[in-house]
């Protein structure tokens, strides 16, 4: 037990360095915001924010961003074209004072609305944004109704402020049909068949992320290991972007450990989304507001669904649970007590069964960021090694985690551990 906390606070550590934040780095008018690596996408993800919140992606709205651009550049143009204006314009229709107007509240509203959906998709202790945050998306949702009612961010927003509630699915609709190859509409697709459990559409829109290199190749080894550790467990709850998309990817377009039923903490916002888990037999909380409260909660009342949770969770998640966790390769199993036969699993995970792709043949930042959800698993194998006296494999896992902790960034906050 105390060598399981000790896990689980390093990885804790780690994960929030490893999930990559749940924003993308080509967002222009949103602040750079802290790549976390302790809460906010996995206690251990490799994709995860080091001490932001959480992880990867709402998923800064691409598109939004896109689009908000678009009208500044245009704006620019209006100007521009103003001051030069020569003979050869005379005839062409100008853009009127009324048009310049509403162009600048949309662009000023998709900054806001943007912000505010930022700071709700890294909260370090939920997914479910703040009564205060649900009224600002709320209110930027209705503005641009007022102003703006047909256009492509009054949609995308109403659906998004939403949180994956099916009854706006009107709205994604009509964005789709405007921009099929839109990124932030693609994902919003995705999610909107996972919560109503329409696997054709979700796996249509998955396989055009994965080719937009939205789900990058890094993602889906890294998560195809990730449910290689949950195999023997029916259950896998996952918690950003990255973890969850890439996992129902391996499922539906790879066929990887299908019956596994993966479950996404940001879904589960989606009442849609919990009763397709309802009609699998889970049984889910009363609460409305998915927290750290609510995971403890859907353990407790699920615990005959031998659970799996990925370690790209954000530590305060995991700290009420943690008398009840395992290191299992890159997931932590959700039991009342040690299983006998965990340290021949781990050896069988790194020795055989574990692509560790991330480790071995990638080298680029996320795999990276991800290598490092590695090192649990190879501290407790260390620790078995230990115990049996077997100075042998001890000496090769050791070599391991050194070189683990070189790719990872975490030497320097191993040594001071041990």
């Amino acid at each position: 037990m105390k060598l399981n906390l000790l896990i689980l606070i390093l990885c804790s550590a780690w994960s929030c360095a490893s999930q990559i934040p749940e924003t993308n780095s080509n967002t222009k008018i949103v602040p750079n915001t802290n790549l976390n690596s302790t809460n906010n996408g996995s206690n251990f993800n490799a994709v995860t924010n080091s001490n932001s919140t959480e992880s990867l992606n709402f998923e800064l709205l691409d598109s939004v961003v896109i689009q908000s651009d678009k009208l500044l550049e245009r704006k620019e143009k209006y100007t521009s074209d103003k001051k030069v204006k020569s003979t050869s314009s005379v005839g062409k229709v100008q853009p009127s004072s009324v048009d310049q107007k509403v162009a600048n509240q949309k662009v000023l509203i998709s900054t806001e609305f943007t912000k505010t959906k930022i700071q709700s998709s890294t909260q370090k202790t939920q997914r479910t944004p703040t009564p205060e945050m649900q009224q600002a998306l709320d209110e930027k949702v209705k503005d641009l109704n007022e102003i703006a009612p047909n256009s492509f961010e009054y949609h995308l927003y109403n659906y998004s402020s939403g949180n994956y509630d099916v009854s706006r699915e009107e709205s994604l609709n009509i964005i789709y049909n405007q921009q099929p190859g839109n990124i932030e509409v693609l994902k919003l697709t995705s999610a909107n068949a996972i919560v109503k459990g329409d696997t054709l559409n979700a796996k249509k829109h998955l396989n055009q992320l994965e080719f937009k290199n939205v789900i990058q190749k890094e993602t889906i080894d890294y998560t195809a290991d990730v449910l290689k550790s949950a195999e023997g467990n029916s259950t896998l709850i996952t918690h950003g972007f990255n973890d969850s998309y890439g996992a129902y990817q391996n499922q539906l377009s790879k066929n990887q450990q299908t019956d596994i039923d993966v479950i996404s903490l940001d879904f589960m916002q989606s009442q849609s989304y919990r009763d397709v888990l309802t009609t699998k037999g889970y049984f889910i909380p009363v609460q409305k507001v998915v927290d750290v409260n609510y995971l403890k909660s859907f353990c407790e009342l699920n615990a005959n669904k031998n659970i799996a949770i990925s370690m790209t969770l954000p530590k305060d998640y995991l700290i009420p649970l943690q008398s009840k966790l395992y290191t299992c390769g890159l997931i932590f199993e959700y039991r009342e007590s040690r299983n006998d036969s965990e340290s021949a699993r781990l050896e069988d995970l790194w020795y055989n069964q574990l692509n560790k792709k991330v480790i071995n043949v990638y080298q680029t930042s996320l795999s990276n960021a991800y290598a490092g959800n590695y090192l649990p698993m190879l501290l407790f194998l260390k620790s078995y090694y230990e115990q049996k006296d077997d100075l042998g494999n001890k000496e090769k896992i050791e070599m391991e985690i050194q070189k683990v902790s070189n790719k990872s960034g975490k030497s320097g906050s191993l040594k001071k551990k041990y």
